[in-house]
Protein backbone atom coordinates (compact mmCIF):
# COMPACT_ATOMS: atom_id res chain seq x y z
CA UNK A 1 0.00 0.00 0.00
CA UNK A 2 1.18 3.57 -0.58
CA UNK A 3 2.71 5.35 2.39
CA UNK A 4 0.43 7.67 4.32
CA UNK A 5 0.59 11.35 3.35
CA UNK A 6 2.91 13.48 5.44
CA UNK A 7 1.41 15.68 8.14
CA UNK A 8 0.14 19.02 6.83
CA UNK A 9 2.96 21.41 7.55
CA UNK A 10 2.89 24.05 4.82
CA UNK A 11 -0.18 26.26 5.31
CA UNK A 12 -1.52 28.11 2.28
CA UNK A 13 -3.86 31.08 2.56
CA UNK A 14 -5.79 33.20 0.09
CA UNK A 15 -6.59 36.55 1.70
CA UNK A 16 -9.83 38.33 0.77
CA UNK A 17 -10.78 41.84 1.78
CA UNK A 18 -14.43 40.92 2.32
CA UNK A 19 -16.47 42.57 5.11
CA UNK A 20 -18.41 40.78 7.84
CA UNK A 21 -16.58 37.46 7.31
CA UNK A 22 -18.33 36.74 4.01
CA UNK A 23 -15.34 34.91 2.64
CA UNK A 24 -17.16 33.75 -0.48
CA UNK A 25 -19.10 36.94 -1.11
CA UNK A 26 -22.83 37.27 -1.58
CA UNK A 27 -24.93 34.13 -1.26
CA UNK A 28 -26.20 33.93 -4.83
CA UNK A 29 -23.01 34.92 -6.68
CA UNK A 30 -22.13 31.37 -7.65
CA UNK A 31 -19.58 32.14 -10.36
CA UNK A 32 -17.71 34.50 -8.05
CA UNK A 33 -17.80 31.89 -5.28
CA UNK A 34 -16.37 29.28 -7.66
CA UNK A 35 -13.49 31.61 -8.53
CA UNK A 36 -12.70 32.13 -4.84
CA UNK A 37 -12.75 28.39 -4.17
CA UNK A 38 -10.69 27.74 -7.31
CA UNK A 39 -8.07 30.25 -6.24
CA UNK A 40 -7.85 28.61 -2.82
CA UNK A 41 -7.55 25.10 -4.25
CA UNK A 42 -4.88 26.25 -6.69
CA UNK A 43 -2.64 26.98 -3.72
CA UNK A 44 -2.35 23.24 -3.15
CA UNK A 45 -0.28 23.04 -6.35
CA UNK A 46 2.38 25.37 -4.99
CA UNK A 47 5.73 23.52 -4.94
CA UNK A 48 6.77 25.06 -1.63
CA UNK A 49 5.06 26.75 1.25
CA UNK A 50 3.83 28.50 3.24
CA UNK A 51 1.98 30.48 0.57
CA UNK A 52 0.14 33.72 1.22
CA UNK A 53 -1.62 35.43 -1.70
CA UNK A 54 -4.21 38.16 -2.10
CA UNK A 55 -7.44 37.50 -3.95
CA UNK A 56 -7.91 40.93 -5.45
CA UNK A 57 -11.22 40.59 -7.29
CA UNK A 58 -13.92 42.66 -5.59
CA UNK A 59 -17.26 41.04 -4.94
CA UNK A 60 -19.28 44.23 -4.68
CA UNK A 61 -21.14 43.21 -1.54
CA UNK A 62 -20.92 46.72 -0.17
CA UNK A 63 -22.27 48.43 -3.27
CA UNK A 64 -24.97 50.85 -2.19
CA UNK A 65 -24.79 49.78 1.44
CA UNK A 66 -24.54 53.38 2.61
CA UNK A 67 -27.80 54.30 0.94
CA UNK A 68 -31.23 52.80 0.83
CA UNK A 69 -32.79 51.50 -2.31
CA UNK A 70 -35.61 53.24 -4.14
CA UNK A 71 -37.51 50.32 -5.63
CA UNK A 72 -38.36 50.72 -9.34
CA UNK A 73 -41.86 49.37 -8.63
CA UNK A 74 -43.09 51.47 -5.73
CA UNK A 75 -46.54 50.78 -4.41
CA UNK A 76 -49.23 53.20 -5.56
CA UNK A 77 -50.08 56.06 -3.29
CA UNK A 78 -52.93 55.02 -0.98
CA UNK A 79 -56.25 56.76 -1.29
CA UNK A 80 -57.44 58.70 1.77
CA UNK A 81 -59.14 56.28 4.13
CA UNK A 82 -57.86 53.25 2.24
CA UNK A 83 -58.02 50.19 4.54
CA UNK A 84 -54.67 48.73 5.48
CA UNK A 85 -55.61 45.37 3.99
CA UNK A 86 -56.29 46.93 0.58
CA UNK A 87 -52.94 48.71 0.60
CA UNK A 88 -51.11 45.53 1.57
CA UNK A 89 -52.87 43.40 -1.05
CA UNK A 90 -52.11 45.89 -3.85
CA UNK A 91 -48.46 45.88 -2.83
CA UNK A 92 -48.31 42.07 -2.67
CA UNK A 93 -49.85 41.80 -6.15
CA UNK A 94 -47.23 44.18 -7.53
CA UNK A 95 -44.28 42.24 -6.15
CA UNK A 96 -45.63 38.70 -6.60
CA UNK A 97 -44.15 38.25 -10.13
CA UNK A 98 -40.71 39.27 -8.87
CA UNK A 99 -40.91 36.92 -5.92
CA UNK A 100 -41.84 34.09 -8.30
CA UNK A 101 -38.97 34.99 -10.63
CA UNK A 102 -36.47 35.01 -7.77
CA UNK A 103 -37.69 31.62 -6.56
CA UNK A 104 -37.36 30.22 -10.07
CA UNK A 105 -33.83 31.55 -10.48
CA UNK A 106 -32.62 30.15 -7.19
CA UNK A 107 -34.68 26.99 -7.30
CA UNK A 108 -35.86 27.56 -3.75
CA UNK A 109 -37.39 30.01 -1.30
CA UNK A 110 -37.06 30.51 2.43
CA UNK A 111 -40.74 31.45 2.72
CA UNK A 112 -42.80 29.03 4.81
CA UNK A 113 -41.56 29.18 8.41
CA UNK A 114 -45.10 29.86 9.65
CA UNK A 115 -46.73 27.02 7.73
CA UNK A 116 -49.16 29.55 6.21
CA UNK A 117 -49.60 30.73 2.66
CA UNK A 118 -49.18 34.42 1.91
CA UNK A 119 -52.86 35.20 2.45
CA UNK A 120 -52.77 33.38 5.78
CA UNK A 121 -49.68 35.33 6.83
CA UNK A 122 -51.42 38.63 6.12
CA UNK A 123 -54.60 37.49 7.88
CA UNK A 124 -52.68 36.52 11.02
CA UNK A 125 -50.67 39.74 11.20
CA UNK A 126 -53.59 42.03 10.39
CA UNK A 127 -55.82 40.14 12.80
CA UNK A 128 -53.31 40.63 15.58
CA UNK A 129 -53.11 44.38 14.96
CA UNK A 130 -56.82 44.95 14.45
CA UNK A 131 -58.23 42.34 16.87
CA UNK A 132 -55.38 41.19 19.13
CA UNK A 133 -57.69 39.18 21.36
CA UNK A 134 -58.19 36.56 18.65
CA UNK A 135 -54.65 35.20 19.09
CA UNK A 136 -54.65 32.34 21.63
CA UNK A 137 -52.62 33.08 24.72
CA UNK A 138 -50.13 30.28 24.20
CA UNK A 139 -46.44 30.47 23.47
CA UNK A 140 -46.56 28.37 20.26
CA UNK A 141 -49.05 30.81 18.75
CA UNK A 142 -46.83 33.73 19.71
CA UNK A 143 -43.95 32.08 17.86
CA UNK A 144 -46.20 31.57 14.86
CA UNK A 145 -46.75 35.31 14.86
CA UNK A 146 -42.98 35.79 14.73
CA UNK A 147 -42.64 33.26 11.90
CA UNK A 148 -45.44 34.97 9.96
CA UNK A 149 -43.54 38.25 10.26
CA UNK A 150 -40.42 36.51 8.95
CA UNK A 151 -42.35 35.07 6.02
CA UNK A 152 -43.68 38.48 5.06
CA UNK A 153 -40.16 39.91 5.07
CA UNK A 154 -38.87 36.97 3.03
CA UNK A 155 -41.51 37.56 0.35
CA UNK A 156 -40.51 41.19 -0.08
CA UNK A 157 -36.75 40.74 0.19
CA UNK A 158 -36.66 37.86 -2.29
CA UNK A 159 -38.74 39.95 -4.70
CA UNK A 160 -36.39 42.89 -4.17
CA UNK A 161 -33.36 40.69 -4.82
CA UNK A 162 -34.86 39.57 -8.13
CA UNK A 163 -35.43 43.22 -9.03
CA UNK A 164 -31.74 43.80 -8.42
CA UNK A 165 -30.61 42.11 -11.62
CA UNK A 166 -30.01 38.53 -12.78
CA UNK A 167 -27.21 38.02 -10.24
CA UNK A 168 -28.97 40.13 -7.59
CA UNK A 169 -25.94 42.41 -7.29
CA UNK A 170 -27.19 45.84 -8.32
CA UNK A 171 -28.13 46.69 -4.74
CA UNK A 172 -26.74 45.47 -1.45
CA UNK A 173 -28.71 43.30 0.99
CA UNK A 174 -28.51 46.14 3.51
CA UNK A 175 -30.18 48.63 1.17
CA UNK A 176 -32.98 46.19 0.38
CA UNK A 177 -33.65 45.68 4.09
CA UNK A 178 -33.78 49.46 4.58
CA UNK A 179 -36.21 49.73 1.65
CA UNK A 180 -38.50 47.12 3.19
CA UNK A 181 -38.75 48.84 6.56
CA UNK A 182 -38.96 52.40 5.28
CA UNK A 183 -40.89 52.24 2.01
CA UNK A 184 -43.41 49.39 2.13
CA UNK A 185 -46.84 48.85 3.60
CA UNK A 186 -45.60 45.48 4.86
CA UNK A 187 -42.87 47.16 6.87
CA UNK A 188 -45.47 49.53 8.31
CA UNK A 189 -47.61 46.53 9.26
CA UNK A 190 -44.74 44.86 11.12
CA UNK A 191 -44.05 48.08 13.01
CA UNK A 192 -47.71 48.00 14.10
CA UNK A 193 -47.45 44.33 15.08
CA UNK A 194 -44.37 45.05 17.19
CA UNK A 195 -46.04 48.03 18.86
CA UNK A 196 -49.10 45.95 19.73
CA UNK A 197 -46.91 43.13 21.06
CA UNK A 198 -44.88 45.51 23.25
CA UNK A 199 -48.12 46.66 24.88
CA UNK A 200 -49.12 43.09 25.77
CA UNK A 201 -49.30 41.89 29.36
CA UNK A 202 -47.89 38.49 28.33
CA UNK A 203 -44.11 38.43 28.91
CA UNK A 204 -43.31 36.24 25.88
CA UNK A 205 -45.34 38.37 23.51
CA UNK A 206 -43.93 41.55 25.00
CA UNK A 207 -40.38 40.24 24.51
CA UNK A 208 -41.14 39.43 20.87
CA UNK A 209 -42.33 42.97 20.35
CA UNK A 210 -39.26 44.44 21.99
CA UNK A 211 -36.57 42.23 20.50
CA UNK A 212 -37.67 39.94 17.67
CA UNK A 213 -40.19 41.53 15.31
CA UNK A 214 -38.29 44.66 14.27
CA UNK A 215 -34.48 44.52 14.12
CA UNK A 216 -32.61 46.85 16.39
CA UNK A 217 -31.14 49.81 14.56
CA UNK A 218 -33.91 50.04 11.96
CA UNK A 219 -35.26 53.18 13.61
CA UNK A 220 -38.26 55.18 12.49
CA UNK A 221 -39.50 55.71 8.97
CA UNK A 222 -38.97 59.43 9.35
CA UNK A 223 -35.18 58.98 9.28
CA UNK A 224 -33.83 60.60 6.12
CA UNK A 225 -31.69 58.59 3.75
CA UNK A 226 -30.31 58.71 0.22
CA UNK A 227 -31.99 56.67 -2.50
CA UNK A 228 -30.14 54.37 -4.85
CA UNK A 229 -32.30 53.89 -7.91
CA UNK A 230 -32.53 51.11 -10.46
CA UNK A 231 -33.98 51.22 -13.99
CA UNK A 232 -37.71 51.92 -13.82
CA UNK A 233 -38.54 50.13 -17.09
CA UNK A 234 -37.48 46.67 -15.93
CA UNK A 235 -40.04 43.94 -16.54
CA UNK A 236 -40.33 40.35 -15.36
Amino acid sequence: PPPPPPPFSNPQHAIRDQPRSRGLGDVYKRQFQHRVIGAALALLDAPVGPVLVDFEEACGTERGSESAWACPLPAPEPEPGDPRRDRIERELARFAPWYALGSERRGRTTFGASGLDLAGVVDLLLGFVEAPGQLPGEVPEFMRLKHAAEDLKVFYLEAAAALSGPDESETSPESRVAWFWRDTEAGDLLFAVAERARASSHPVLRTLGERALVPRGIGLRSVSYTHQTLPTNREV
